[in-house]
């Protein structure tokens, strides 16, 4: 079995050893992917976005382990979900929602049978104790129907919608990623289609942006510009610079598409 972490511990933290050993005790035979331990403490949000983005990219039926849990030990649930061909562990606190909202689960089932967790519990460390034992069980064959009931819905955070008018599209930013781009909720591909051949114009804050890029490398250093992420959206970004910085703009800040003059 193919297993990946998302966790919100660090890159130094012995956290996640501590969970690889916990899964490794049950089974030694998995194969152990991080897809990062840099989401900020207990951003949700984030975890949630950065699991849409990559679980795709992974063969079907990985099973991907989630440890950002700013409710660990209190009556949080904790769950195991079937979502896009990919099978989940984490806690039932949103995390999961940015990944359902475009795939409907499959199966949700909760943890509730402590046969299949360390036989001593941490109140503070459910990642270890709940989650890598289950999820070194699933790796030796486990069916997930024996770990607990089936769930009925997953808890969904809030996610706004673009709203399209005539004259204008409005967004927001969605996430920034590691270099200060400032990734946006709106589809490059339609936001084109809205447009037609006049382009577009993007405004955040009071600075407007003419045009669409196709890569970063074509404008001077420090300058501002629009271009097409790796994943189909909008995206801000300053040249050789860091564009929420530079705007001081912080995730959830309204930005707006207008139709412009063709770059």
């Amino acid at each position: 079995m193919l297993l990946t972490f998302t966790t919100d511990f660090g890159i130094s933290s012995p956290y996640v050893a501590a969970m690889k050993g916990a899964v490794l005790q049950v089974c030694s035979a998995v194969e152990m992917v991080d897809i990062t331990h840099g989401i900020s403490p207990q951003n949700v949000r984030q975890a949630a976005i950065v699991l849409a983005d990559v679980a795709p990219y992974f063969p079907t039926n990985t099973l991907h382990l989630v440890v950002v849990d700013p409710g660990v030990g209190t009556e949080r649930k904790m769950v195991y979900a079937e979502i896009g061909g990919q099978s989940f562990l984490a806690p039932d606190n949103g995390v999961l929602s940015y990944l359902a909202k475009q795939h409907p689960p499959q199966r949700v089932v909760a943890l509730a049978e402590p046969r299949f967790w360390r036989q001593v519990v941490s109140n503070t460390f459910h990642g270890r104790d709940i989650l890598a034992s289950v999820a070194g069980h699933l790796a030796s064959g486990l069916d997930p129907i024996d770990l607990g009931p089936i769930y009925e819905s997953l808890i969904m955070l809030p996610w706004n919608e673009p709203l399209i008018e005539l004259d204008e599209v409005r967004g927001e930013v969605l996430c920034i990623d590691s270099f200060g781009n400032l990734i946006t909720n709106l589809s490059a591909a339609k936001i084109k289609g809205w447009a037609g051949p006049a382009g577009i114009e993007t405004q955040i804050r009071e600075r407007r942006i003419s045009g669409l890029q196709t890569t970063y490398g074509k404008q001077a250093p420090g300058e501002l510009i629009s271009l097409v992420d790796s994943q189909g959206r909008l995206e801000i970004a300053q040249v050789n610079g860091n564009a929420a910085n530079a705007l001081a703009v912080q995730v959830g800040d309204w930005v707006r598409v207008r139709r412009g003059t063709k770059s």
